[in-house]
């Protein structure tokens, strides 16, 4: 499976627990879950092992889940898929949360991208997780991503969360408005889970080098970008990724405009050095 086969299946899966979980009210049954895979069957085959549902809350576990899209040749296999909490009045929810947990992905199904992952000293396959939690204020227009996330066990995660403001929660309105759209507040972040440490450690070894010695080499030339560097934010960029590469744990940006940034403003601006001052833009490694 390519890439973009990896993002079909991942549109598939989210759309179809999407919709699905949009039934469910706080006293979830079995039997709705079923009715729901029946009415599913022209798009493909869905099958679970077991539904538990939170009887404190709204929470609904579904275990084992196993999907089969209709001209699709693989199936999508996942641990488990945990619904938290999710709109069911809204034709686009007002909050959601929402994870799929163990999203398997064989290397057979990689072709030859799993060259690369079995270089590293990954095997057989790999879990996969992506989480969605937002929540929309309708009285200010403004959205709040908590999270949204990609991962991978012992590989890393990948964490957006952002703040959106006039903004209107219906179709129409964000395709043709959404320049005007205002960004508040985003951070990206990433969070290794032995990935960075495995390439450092594969290309230390493609030159024989120690992997102390190969780091020690590496600052040396982000030094000299550092010396080099005509503006601070650049000088303090290179030495977060330098600190990432000698300790790999979390690297971040975030972005923080003094007031809302109109999207807009990015098909206007072309001066990277703007947009840094501006989005007062950091860069953190921890």
């Amino acid at each position: 499976m390519k890439g973009r086969q990896l993002v079909i299946a991942a549109v598939v899966v989210f759309f179809v627990l999407f919709t699905g979980a949009k039934i469910y009210a706080s006293n979830v049954a079995e039997e709705k879950l079923d009715q729901f895979i029946s009415d599913l069957s022209k798009f493909g085959n869905l099958t679970y092992e077991s539904v538990s549902v939170d009887l404190i809350g709204q929470g609904i576990q579904i275990s084992d889940v196993v999907i089969s899209p209709i001209n699709f040749a693989h199936k999508i296999t996942i641990n488990e898929i945990s619904i938290g909490e999710i709109d069911q009045d809204s034709e686009i929810p007002l909050f959601l949360d929402i994870d799929f947990n163990g999203i398997e992905v064989n290397f057979d199904e990689l072709g030859s991208d799993a060259k690369n992952l079995i270089a590293l000293g990954y095997e057989d396959n790999l879990l996969v997780n992506i989480s969605a939690s937002y929540e929309y204020d309708q009285q200010d227009k403004e959205i709040k991503i908590n999270k949204l996330q990609l991962g991978a066990d012992d590989l890393g995660n990948l964490d957006i969360s952002m703040k959106i403001g006039n903004i209107a929660l219906d179709w129409q309105t964000i395709l043709s408005n959404h320049l005007e759209a205002t960004l508040d507040e985003a951070k990206i972040s990433y969070e290794d889970d032995s990935l960075m440490v495995r390439l450092i450690e594969k290309m230390a070894q493609d030159k024989n080098e120690d992997i102390d010695d190969y780091k020690q080499q590496a600052f040396k030339l982000l030094d000299s970008e550092i010396a080099r560097a005509k503006d601070e934010f650049t000088k303090g960029a290179i030495s977060e990724l330098k600190d990432f590469i000698d300790d790999p744990e979390q690297f971040s940006i975030s972005i923080n405009p003094n007031e809302p940034w109109a999207l807009g403003n990015f098909m206007r601006i072309r001066d990277p050095q703007a947009y840094i001052k501006t989005l007062n833009v950091k860069v953190d490694s921890q």
